[in-house]
């Protein structure tokens, strides 16, 4: 979906998802903030604020985000990038699932992995 960084490679993008994968909101910009702020414009303009559950980045994770994203009512912030290490404590801190180097079908869990069912458990 990331039109922008296809054609220019220096964008940012965050994707907010409801609990059964239903995509809320998607936005792509320079900055990697600004991203997740135009979702959540998006988010209270559709008045979908209630239906978060996952917030995905396609940056590093700062602790700045994690707060962000806990205004949301997100439980689990995943990103293909590495969180920082205040962003850990914070996700831990507020009891939220944080997931970072997600990519080619894996990934790290930081905090609160009881979320994350293991797929092949159910095959």
């Amino acid at each position: 979906m990331q039109k922008n960084f296809d054609k220019t490679g220096g964008t940012h993008a965050s994707a907010f998802y409801s609990s059964d994968g239903g995509l809320i909101a998607f936005a792509e910009d320079v900055g990697r903030h600004n991203a997740l702020d135009k979702c959540m414009g998006i988010a209270i303009k559709d008045d979908v604020f209630k239906n978060i559950s996952l917030i995905m980045l396609s940056s590093r994770i700062s602790f700045e985000m994690i707060k962000k994203s806990f205004r949301t009512g997100a439980v689990i912030v995943a990103g293909v990038s590495a969180p920082t290490s205040a962003a850990v404590q914070v996700a831990k801190d507020l009891n939220m699932t944080l997931i970072g180097f997600l990519r080619d079908g894996r990934f790290n869990v930081y905090s609160h992995y009881e979320r994350i069912i293991d797929v092949e458990d159910f095959w």
